[in-house]
C-alpha cells in the first residue's frame, strides 16, 4: 500500500516556490525540499516522480506571479507604461523568479519570453491608440529615420537584430550578410547575465555559426536536445 501523502500538491510547490525565492533555482533540492517541508524526502518522490516535475511546477507558479505584475501594468491609465514599471518591479521584487524566468535557460523548455510576448500584444493597441499611428506609419517612420535593423528586409517579423527567437534562415542571413553584427554577438559570450549569449538556449552564437555555416549547403539541422 502507498504511504500517505501528508502534503497537497500544491502545498509542496508552494514550499519549492519559497526555497527558490530565497535561494535561486539551484537551490532545489529533494534535501532542501524535505528540510522547508519538515518531512523526508518521499513525500516528494511520491508526489511528483522526479524533480523535473517538480521544477516545472514552480516555473508555472513564477509564471502565474509575473502575469499578476503584468495584469496590474496593463490596468494602468497608460497600459504600456504600466507594464513596463511592473516588470521592473517584478525583477526588483522577486529577482530569483525573474532569473528563472529570464536568465536561467537550461532551466526550462518552454520559451521563456512567450509570456512577454503575449502581454505585448495587449500593449501594442495602446501604443498606437496613444500616438494615433498605425503599426504600417510606425514602421515607415522607423525606416525614414533609419531606425530598422538590416534584417527587417529579409525576415517576416520585426524584432532586435541579436533575438534569441530568430530562425535559422535569420541567424544565416545575419552570419553572411552582416558578419560583424554577428560577431558582436560572440563577443557576447563571455559576459555574464547576458542572456543572449546563448541563442537557442541550447547554443552558444559560436555555435550557431558553425552550425549553419557547415549545414548552409545541404539544408538546416535543428539544435540536439539536452
Amino acid at each position: 500500500m502507498a504511504p500517505k501523502i501528508k502534503f497537497t500538491r500544491k502545498q509542496m510547490t508552494e514550499a519549492a516556490l519559497r526555497v527558490v525565492q530565497k535561494g535561486g533555482a539551484g537551490a532545489l533540492t529533494a534535501k532542501s525540499m524535505a528540510k522547508e517541508l519538515g518531512t523526508s524526502t518521499q513525500p516528494i518522490f511520491t508526489c511528483f516522480g522526479t524533480m523535473d516535475s517538480l521544477k516545472g511546477e514552480v516555473i508555472s507558479a513564477a509564471e502565474e506571479i509575473f502575469e499578476r505584475y503584468v495584469r496590474k501594468g496593463l490596468s494602468e491609465r497608460i497600459p504600456f507604461l504600466g507594464y513596463g514599471m511592473q516588470y521592473i518591479a517584478f525583477a526588483a521584487d522577486e529577482p530569483e523568479l525573474y532569473r528563472l524566468l529570464f536568465l536561467s535557460p537550461d532551466e526550462r523548455s518552454a520559451d521563456p519570453l512567450s509570456t512577454v510576448h503575449r502581454s505585448m500584444a495587449e500593449v501594442r493597441p495602446s501604443i498606437m491608440k496613444i500616438y494615433g499611428m498605425t503599426e504600417a506609419d510606425a514602421y515607415k517612420l522607423c525606416q525614414e529615420h533609419g531606425l530598422l535593423s538590416p534584417i527587417y528586409a529579409h525576415c517576416r517579423r520585426n524584432g532586435c537584430w541579436f533575438c534569441p527567437n530568430a530562425s535559422d534562415s535569420e541567424l544565416l542571413h545575419m552570419v553572411t550578410k552582416h558578419p560583424d553584427m554577428f560577431d558582436r554577438l560572440i563577443e557576447w559570450e563571455n559576459e555574464d547575465n547576458i542572456f543572449h549569449r546563448r541563442l537557442t538556449r541550447r547554443e552558444t552564437p559560436s555555435e550557431v555559426k558553425a552550425r549553419l555555416l557547415s549545414k548552409s549547403q545541404t539544408g538546416f539541422s535543428s539544435p540536439k536536445s539536452k
